[in-house]
């Protein structure tokens, strides 16, 4: 068992960080921060719906359902400790997490292991989901933000089983049996490679102690590859300049111009965080003084990326306007992007836009919840632990010239694909 105290702003916080791996490979990750008497346990399984067995085995009931036993024990041991217990997926990772008063840490721990022992699931919430996903799924065909990036995906990655267009598609129905959920359920948490996180007022020798028996031995049984995942589409390899998708009874037309993004493991990434915040970052970025402090065309516009480590994703700068100004507003979009691209950004808007990493970090590192989802995040990711300081002080070492070359490239309107979801006639 070794310890590694890591260099994240220590001399700036009273917080402690110590990360160690196991004899069966998980890593152990703890925030020890004295200042208020909470405690935070919490499991990332490394397996998501970026994975097929996961995908074709209903992976996210299965686990999720973990909460809901048929005698609702979980729930109501729960909130006599007033504590918060949780379980949930995503796309790379489940996640088991529980958080309450440090008194009642013993108790909690108990807690958290029968969470992850539940086999006695409430079919009635089940049916319950089942009736829900019908809800959503019909609900999210009425939404312009989902319509837009599922023709978005759909131009962007033309391969109809890319694991990036499967979450726009209708899902299959919940899976109610409860022998094939169970065991699914167990063969996530037995997953080898697991994320264990302890953060607050622990101290290393108690969560030596927490970590000893926490989870069921690991076993490799999953089928871990993940899904087709292509490469995003350029302008230069076909995909189009304007795209249309269609919705009824709109009043307004929402604009989507993409393209693809960057990986978060690309060398130009801490030279896109400081552009991105000056085109669209903030309430004062170029493109909110364009498009709605000048003259009101939009109450609101964004500019952001859907990129993971090693997958550049979309990047889309969005935003919408009443059907009769749509003309205007396309103008002044792409006008605003040929600019920046032109001439860049200004030395005093580079030196706001690190102030601003600088700062966004310090408050990200001000809550010991906050610290540890960094951090397992990176290593669920196969990133540096502290990769998110490393980014900050690359970005600070940029100067203008590095920066706006970058941005001529990036920015430049030809590698920018314009949809709009329109009124269906």
């Amino acid at each position: 068992m070794i310890f590694t105290l890591l260099s994240i702003a220590q001399a700036e916080t009273p917080m402690q960080i110590h990360s160690w791996t196991l004899e069966n490979n998980d890593t152990v990750i703890l925030v020890e921060d004295h200042r208020v008497p909470l405690a935070l346990v919490n499991t990332r399984f490394t397996i998501g719906s970026l994975t097929p067995w996961f995908e074709e085995n209903h992976g996210d009931e299965a686990f999720e359902i973990l909460y809901y036993d048929a005698e609702q024990d979980l729930a109501q041991r729960s909130n006599a400790l007033a504590a918060s217990l949780s379980a949930s997926c995503g796309t790379m990772a489940c996640k088991s997490a529980l958080t309450l008063l440090k008194e009642d840490l013993d108790s909690g721990v108990q807690l958290y292991k029968d969470l992850l022992n539940n086999t006695n699931i409430d079919l009635k919430e089940l049916g319950r989901w089942k009736k829900s996903q019908k809800i959503d799924w019909e609900s999210q065909l009425k939404e312009p933000d989902f319509v837009g990036y599922r023709a978005l995906m759909a131009e962007l990655y033309i391969d109809p089983t890319d694991a990036r267009r499967q979450g726009y598609e209708k899902p299959d129905d919940v899976n109610e049996d409860v022998s094939t959920l169970n065991s699914t359920a167990q063969s996530i948490i037995q997953k080898p490679g697991r994320i264990i996180g302890l953060a607050g007022d622990i101290t290393k020798e108690e969560a030596v102690a927490i970590v000893e028996g926490l989870l069921p031995e690991s076993n490799d049984t999953v089928d871990g590859r993940t899904a087709n995942m292509t490469k995003p589409r350029t302008v230069a390899d076909g995909r189009p300049k304007t795209q249309v998708a269609t919705m009824p009874n709109l009043t307004q037309v929402y604009f989507y111009y993409y393209r693809d993004g960057l990986a978060f493991n690309d060398p130009n990434f801490p030279a896109y965080r400081l552009a991105n915040h000056v085109i669209g970052g903030h309430f004062y970025s170029r493109l909110y003084s364009a498009l709605r402090h000048e003259e009101g065309d939009t109450y609101g516009v964004s500019a952001s990326s859907t990129a993971y480590p090693k997958d550049p994703g979309a990047y889309v700068v969005k935003t919408f306007t009443r059907t009769d100004n749509q003309k205007s507003v396309e103008d002044k979009l792409i006008a605003v992007l040929q600019k920046y691209s032109d001439e860049g950004m200004t030395a005093e808007e580079l030196e706001e836009a690190k102030s601003n990493m600088v700062g966004r970090r310090k408050r990200a590192q001000s809550s010991p919840m906050g610290v540890l989802g960094d951090l397992a995040t990176n290593q669920l990711y196969g990133l540096p632990l502290d990769f998110d300081d490393i980014v900050v002080q690359q970005a600070l070492e940029l100067d203008l010239e590095t920066v706006n070359a970058f941005i001529k490239d990036f920015y430049n309107p030809e590698a920018y694909t314009m949809l709009k979801v329109v009124n269906e006639e």
